[in-house]
């Protein structure tokens, strides 16, 4: 029987809900504004103006 520390830690959950924000934030915004590196490592903004107001 496994104590309630080791269930929290084997207990599977979906994606984060930061992360699919993010996710879709990445995909539907417009690229001029914010998007991956070429090398998918890093997330770059381009305009913070722009991404805070639309």
């Amino acid at each position: 029987m496994q104590t309630q520390q080791q269930q929290k830690k084997t207990r599977m959950t979906g994606v984060p809900k930061f992360l699919r924000h993010l996710y879709s934030i990445l995909t539907m915004e417009d690229p001029t504004i914010i998007s991956r590196s070429k090398d998918g490592l890093a997330i770059q903004l381009y305009n913070v103006q722009r991404l805070e107001n639309e």
